[in-house]
């Protein structure tokens, strides 16, 4: 009955991967919106850019003290979100890292398992033949 054993042990491992699977998921989600917000706030500061731009054509008067702080802005959002997206990437490689490790080790655990119940049955049918 040692199969019953392992058969209770995997399960319980598919169940606590599965957990850990789900907080990657909600990290990796929570990582989206943060890479959603800083997109609309960098857009935000380009429309910034475009009024001050139209208006120092339009006038004729420089905006370059207003201009160049929000081109800074622009700056720092474009590498939060370079940051943000590469974060988003080694959650993803890590998170299909662990699944194949999984894999692996179901996989292992499985054929040791049928080979341990194609033993037991191959003694079985021997224990049969030498009753007869």
């Amino acid at each position: 009955m040692a199969n019953w054993e392992k058969i209770k042990s995997s399960a319980k491992r598919m169940a606590k991967s599965a957990i850990k699977g789900t907080g990657e998921v909600a990290d990796i989600t929570s990582l989206h919106i943060k890479l959603r917000a800083l997109e609309n706030k960098r857009n935000k500061e380009y429309e910034t850019l475009g009024k001050l731009t139209y208006r120092q054509l339009k006038t004729g008067i420089s905006q370059a003290e207003k201009i160049a702080p929000v081109v800074d802005n622009i700056d720092t959002v474009r590498e939060k979100i370079k940051s943000v997206a590469s974060a988003i990437e080694e959650a993803k490689q890590a998170r299909a890292e662990r699944i194949a490790n999984e894999k692996a080790i179901r996989a292992s655990e499985e054929e040791e398992l049928l080979d341990e119940i194609a033993a037991e049955a191959n003694l079985s049918e021997e224990d049969d033949d030498d009753e007869d």
